[in-house]
């Protein structure tokens, strides 16, 4: 899957549960407490993978237009701020 997605359909912007349902290795999200440069921040994962500590985390970027997932440096920079 393309990381940098924007996600509209017949050119309207799709929420995070549409994002959700359009992402089959995801299915469960959260929304984080405080946005990040002007982003709304979701926190994204499966079900199946809550536990495993394999990789980084991932997250979902809504700026009011778009919804995507971050890019390795974003996901980096994250972790940073909410540390």
């Amino acid at each position: 899957m393309e990381t940098n997605k924007n996600l509209y359909r017949n050119g309207l912007k799709l929420d995070i549960k549409d994002f959700m349902k359009n992402n089959p290795e995801f299915d469960s999200h959260r929304r984080r407490r405080k946005s990040w440069k002007g982003y709304a921040v979701y926190h994204v994962w499966a079900k199946k993978d809550k536990f495993a500590c394999v990789g980084y985390p991932q997250f979902a970027l809504d700026d009011g237009e778009t919804i995507r997932l971050a890019e390795l440096d974003e996901i980096l920079e994250l972790m940073k701020s909410y540390s």
